[in-house]
């Protein structure tokens, strides 16, 4: 997979995925990851629903969005 958009801020210290990064999804303690192929670092992680609830996140398309501040991210296959 890889990014096609990525409109959050950057921030010092802090792992960002640039359009064009490719990433994948990997799981961890009660989250998923989404790490640079890269070099293993997180740019984005989601906590994992109990397992009783179905978890329909999407997991490609636009996988986190903050509307009134314009920032989104998208990832492709």
């Amino acid at each position: 997979m890889r990014i096609v958009k990525n409109t959050y801020p950057v921030w010092p210290g802090v792992a960002h995925g640039n359009t064009g990064d490719e990433v994948k999804w990997m799981p961890g303690r009660g989250k998923m990851h989404l790490e640079r192929a890269s070099d293993g670092k997180s740019i984005f992680s989601r906590d994992c629903l109990p397992k009783d609830v179905d978890d329909r996140r999407p997991m490609i398309g636009i996988i986190a969005q903050v509307k009134n501040k314009g920032w989104t991210l998208e990832i492709e296959p």
